[in-house]
């Protein structure tokens, strides 16, 4: 998909780097926030893969150059609430697979964090407990 759109995708996965959650549903969070990057991204743009642990939290995060979301919508996002949006290609979304994806991190015991900013592009981090290094 990203190809057909001329989107480059790049990874920032430092190398043994490990994720301490469901295979399935970190899967399924991590596909629903490359999938939505890349809708909300125009052609030529880029989406960048990334992954960081912080303490004894693994962050995994998919941040694009696309169209960006108000503070009043990524609001509505964590409060849980639908939230329509068109893509870059003109299509609307319904924002469902986001809510999905949130009831999916807590019930892996982690959270999701999302920065954004109009016109510039967004940062959706999913974030699992993972054990302290040793």
């Amino acid at each position: 998909m990203a190809e057909s759109r001329g989107i480059r995708l790049f990874t920032e996965v430092p190398a043994g780097a490990q994720l301490y959650g469901d295979k399935d549903i970190s899967r399924t969070v991590l596909r629903n926030l490359l999938n939505n990057a890349i809708k909300f991204t125009p052609r030529g743009g880029q989406v960048i893969i990334g992954a960081q642990r912080n303490g004894n939290r693994m962050e995994v995060f998919v941040k694009d150059n696309g169209t960006g979301i108000s503070p009043d919508g990524i609001a509505r996002i964590l409060r849980k609430e639908s939230f329509h949006k068109v893509d870059a290609t003109g299509q609307m979304g319904a924002g469902l697979g986001l809510l999905l994806c949130q009831e999916l991190m807590e019930k892996d015991g982690g959270h999701m964090t999302i920065e954004s900013s109009l016109g510039e592009g967004s940062r959706f981090s999913m974030v699992i407990p993972c054990p302290e290094e040793k």
